[in-house]
């Protein structure tokens, strides 16, 4: 995922939280512990070392090399030369809420080169003359519970410096409202919110490790690492072009930026919550290509099942830390700066939000258990399950941060609910036809775990009508078998392939996609221009359709049972006022 440096993107200059100091005589050298809450120095212009509490931190000097750690949450080292001009004075703090202080002749052009995950290039802009361009590569390595024994020096730390708000600066529970840049912000929002995830989790962990070192080091720390280390950012994005295309001006946008970050962070820490419960339930060991939280904490500390109907040691601890995710999710959007007359609206959302993931999930178990191969009821279980709150709900927080109108929440909201249902078809084509190296996960682990996917019951009803007995011998036999053989799980990929099943659910995805194109565009939507063709790349996007262009032509048909759905969700609106 992209990994911020040191400033936050969207950050004006601050009043410096934390008690970083980096000296620089005559030649602007500085240190910058990410986030604000380490303790950093700086020698001089030749080496310097800076200590972050918990999260990565980074420190750079305009000429040598520095090394900074961080604890519990990961490790960046990196090895930055950088070039001054002297155009003109620089004598206040850096851009950012790190805790940086920089005195010098002039103002400085950083480049500055960190080791991190994805390779991410952006510029930070901020009123200062420093404008700094980040490309960073992670060489960290958090290899899972337990890696990171030192939660009770990250806490001493933490108290130590303490963490405080400044004018328009960032407290324990994120980013406040005037020290977001908006423009920033809209250059690089998966950065902007990696940024404010980092202020709030940082808190949290040292909050956990101080409860218990052991829960602080085992649970709290690799949440947070899951948050910051993965993900395509998607929910975040969707509320913040939202908001955006709400709001088109600047100065508008601004009165919510900072709230907009913060629930943004929510939508994160409750998919966190989502995805480590989920892979507890289905017995899923890989997540984004690494070991399941819960793997991962049973080769850690060697948890074995305790017997034919007990959890291991990993997944109880999983089921403890997305209790936790969603606890950190619900206080980052109650602490969230919302206008008072949104506010209740907002809550609203968010309540609805998370009622539906929830049904959503029973919806999946209970097809699981009773074999349901329905296509309505598939439709609705990935509805709730995932398209709601991943596309649906974000766009509609947007809106509501915005105070949009009616007219305008609606429309996006009926955007999201196809996009969203249009999102859930491509995973589970994925799920069955996908290449385990962009997926992260092994392929067919649906049709294992009998899940009651479209994609499946469609097969079966075209199977059925068509009175192909092989078909439906293949799939009753295989459909719910855990110990499906690769060649097993190959005759279901045929069989899918020749019910004509994986052409329909592509189809239903391309009309989903037009449809939802049409709902923001059409004459009471009201949306500003540019934000909106961002919310239409997203769409298409995680539909894994052709670029918005590249659906011109295409119709808006759907199979009868999306139809179906989608009328009666349209009426059910239109019935109860909501969106």
């Amino acid at each position: 995922m992209p990994r911020t440096q040191v400033t936050p993107p969207g950050h004006r200059p601050t009043t410096p939280t934390g008690s970083g100091t980096a000296a620089a005589p005559g030649t602007g050298a500085s240190a910058n512990s990410a986030l604000g809450t380490g303790a950093g120095t700086n020698s001089g212009p030749t080496t310097g070392r800076g200590a972050g509490a918990g999260l990565p931190a980074n420190s750079d000097a305009r000429t040598g090399t520095s090394a900074s750690a961080g604890t519990d949450l990961g490790t960046n080292r990196n090895t930055s030369t950088s070039a001054n001009t002297p155009p003109g004075p620089n004598t206040g703090p850096s851009p950012g809420t790190g805790p940086s202080r920089g005195t010098g002749t002039g103002a400085s052009a950083d480049t500055s080169a960190s080791a991190d995950t994805d390779a991410n290039h952006r510029t930070a802009t901020g009123p200062s003359a420093s404008a700094r361009r980040d490309t960073n590569a992670d060489t960290s390595t958090s290899p899972g519970p337990g890696s990171h024994p030192s939660a009770d020096a990250e806490t001493r730390r933490t108290r130590s410096n303490g963490t405080h708000a400044g004018p328009g600066g960032a407290g324990a529970e994120g980013v406040g409202v005037d020290a977001i840049d908006v423009s920033a912000v809209d250059a690089d929002v998966s950065g902007a919110v990696g940024a404010a995830a980092r202020l709030l989790l940082r808190a949290r962990v040292a909050q956990a490790a101080a409860v218990d070192a052991a829960f602080g080091r085992d649970v709290a720390g690799p949440v947070a690492r899951f948050v910051l280390d993965g993900g395509r950012r998607m929910r975040p994005q969707l509320l913040w072009w939202a908001m955006r295309a709400c709001a088109p001006g600047v100065a508008a946008a601004g009165d919510v930026a900072g709230a907009a970050l913060q629930v943004a962070v929510g939508l994160e820490l409750l998919q966190t919550c989502a995805l480590l419960h989920d892979d507890v339930m289905d017995g899923g060991r890989v997540r984004r290509g690494r070991p399941a939280f819960h793997a991962a904490w049973d080769a850690a500390h060697g948890g074995t099942r305790r017997g034919p109907l007990r959890p291991t040691g990993g997944e109880s601890a999983a089921v403890l830390a997305g209790d936790l995710a969603l606890t950190w999710a619900d206080d980052a959007v109650a602490a969230a700066p919302v206008p008072p007359d949104r506010a209740g609206a907002l809550r609203t959302q968010w309540q609805l939000l998370r009622t539906e993931l929830a049904a959503g999930q029973y919806l999946d178990v209970h097809g699981q258990a009773t074999a349901c191969r329905v296509p309505r009821t598939a439709v609705r279980t990935a509805l709730l399950k995932s398209g709601m709150y991943s596309v649906q709900r974000p766009l509609v927080l947007g809106a509501v941060l915005a105070g949009a109108p009616a007219a305008t929440a609606r429309a996006l909201s009926a955007a999201g609910h196809c996009a969203g249902l249009a999102f859930q078809l491509r995973d589970d084509l994925n799920d069955a036809f996908g290449d385990p190296a962009r997926t992260g996960r092994p392929p067919g682990a649906d049709i294992r775990a009998g899940k009651p996917t479209y994609l499946v019951a469609v097969a079966f009803r075209r199977a059925g009508h068509a009175g192909d007995r092989q078909a439906l011998r293949v799939l009753d036999a295989c459909v719910g078998d855990p110990g499906l053989s690769d060649s097993a799980q190959d005759e279901v990929r045929r069989v899918l392939e020749a019910t004509g099943a994986r052409r329909v659910v592509e189809s239903d995805i391309a009309g989903l996609t037009v449809r939802a194109l049409l709902h923001l565009r059409g004459p009471g939507a009201g949306l500003g221009a540019d934000a909106r063709r961002r919310i239409e790349d997203l769409v298409t996007t995680v539909a894994g359709v052709p670029s918005p262009e590249g659906t011109a032509g295409r119709g808006a048909d759907v199979d009868p049972a999306i139809a179906a759905e989608l009328a009666a969700a349209e009426e059910a609106a239109d019935e109860e006022g909501t969106w």
